[in-house]
């Protein structure tokens, strides 16, 4: 039985990219769902010929896209055709996946990575929160400059390979300027939009699989010391809105909450008691579904000094102010602004609590890391201090003034082990 396929070009112009949109191809056979997916080509909305269903224009931009459209066009009349010369059943759905067969997508990368943000979106507030689709997006962005600046619009998830992953990551570095580990988060977007195009069948294999990510060593983190936060703590100030920002940061650096964190703590709905101490239940914003970062925060005296003041609820204004009104105040406290934000709160909290003694497996708890290793490669240089403290602990401490360690001759200038055997 024949059947009549009809293929159709259509743009959505409510979803655009900059003021670009996708071009989509719906396929429709009678009594058949439909399918639609996308072309992979990105244009102007307003350069879209609604009644022609192709580009408008004579420009190389127009011709090219055109020729992609009929050649893909063609590509399924030839399937169609195929399967009704062999007397096979003929679905859109079998059309779709014939023409994506053999490991090849029939989209670009661009088109895929746009139908991966396509999909995040529908997950809002069920497996991901609204600011990781914002880091998805700023990461597609990204991509497409640099897809754009070497004229590869149109490359294929599968020829994306560990070669066109190198040159990502040095135009990242050299031409973007982006700080190593910054780069490779961009980089690791694709990797992650590629090994989710296997999983959904666009490809048969993540050409990125071999790809070695290299880190750079972590930096020293940022914090500030005791004497610091007391003399910002103590600071006298006339303007309003600048001594609430002090104490929402001061509130940080005591309870370790990142900026999102804070902004949607709800007092009521987090606190519990527990031996007559308040602590905050906090599940964090950078939670989905499957990953639950939870903080237990017990609060001290100057959180509940600060909640109390402000009404369980600290004042913090949008992230843009509050770290420009920040450095503003903490130049008052005679501090250096240069590298200070609202994360600097977060790390001066984990420094406090780990110099105060406590355990690496409660301060991670306390900051809601996913994993101790996290803690651990964040504040590794705390740890030195960390062992020779345990050690006096458990062996003592050198008498003062330092003697002689018995073993030790002086005058040959060596050092003798001396060996105890048991009989």
């Amino acid at each position: 039985m024949k059947t009549r396929l009809r293929i159709l070009f259509l743009v959505r112009k409510n979803r655009t990219i900059n003021g670009r949109a996708v071009i989509n191809c719906r396929l429709t056979i009678k009594d058949q769902p439909r399918v639609n997916f996308s072309t992979g080509q990105l244009i102007e909305v307003e350069r879209w010929d609604s009644k022609a269903k192709r580009v408008a224009g004579t420009d190389e931009t127009a011709a090219r896209i055109n020729r992609a459209l009929v050649k893909l066009e063609n590509d399924l009349n030839d399937i169609h055709a195929d399967l009704e010369r062999q007397k096979r059943p003929v679905t859109t759905r079998r059309l779709f996946q014939l023409y994506k067969t053999l490991g090849v997508s029939p989209l670009s990368l661009q088109a895929v990575y746009g139908s991966f943000i396509e999909e995040r979106q529908s997950l809002i507030g069920i497996e991901i929160a609204n600011n990781t689709q914002r880091s998805h997006l700023s990461r597609r962005n990204k991509f497409i400059a640099f897809l754009q600046a070497h004229k590869l619009e149109d490359i294929r998830p599968e020829d994306f390979s560990v070669n066109m992953a190198d040159k990502y990551l040095h135009w990242l570095l050299i031409t973007d300027k982006l700080e190593r580990s910054t780069a490779l988060k961009h980089l690791q977007g694709v990797d992650q939009v590629l090994r989710w195009a296997v999983r959904r069948e666009y490809i048969e294999k993540n050409p990125m699989e071999l790809y070695e990510f290299k880190h750079s060593a972590p930096k020293e983190i940022t914090y500030l010391t005791p004497e610091q936060l007391e003399a910002l703590a103590t600071l006298e100030i006339a303007v309003p809105a600048l001594g609430r920002v002090r104490d929402c940061f001061i509130f940080q650096c005591w309870t370790g909450l990142a900026y999102s964190d804070l902004a949607a703590m709800d007092v009521e709905r987090d606190a519990e008691v527990y031996k007559r101490r308040r602590f905050l239940r906090i599940r964090r914003a950078k939670s989905t579904l499957f990953k639950g970062y939870e903080c237990v925060i017990p609060l001290l005296e100057e959180p509940e000094r600060l909640l109390a003041f402000y009404g369980n609820k600290m004042p913090l204004p949008c992230l843009q102010v509050y770290n420009r009104y920040l450095k503003q105040v903490v130049e008052m406290a005679g501090l250096d602004s240069k590298q200070i934000s609202s994360h600097v709160g977060r790390k001066t909290a984990g420094v406090q609590l780990l110099n105060a003694g406590l355990s690496m497996e409660i301060v991670s708890k306390v900051l809601g890391h996913s994993s101790i290793k996290i803690t651990e490669k964040l504040y590794a240089k705390l740890l030195d201090r960390t062992v020779v403290n345990e050690f006096e602990r458990v062996f003592g401490g050198l008498p003062e003034p330092p003697l002689p360690a018995p073993g030790f001759d002086s005058e040959e200038g060596c050092r003798v082990l001396q060996f105890k055997f048991s009989a």
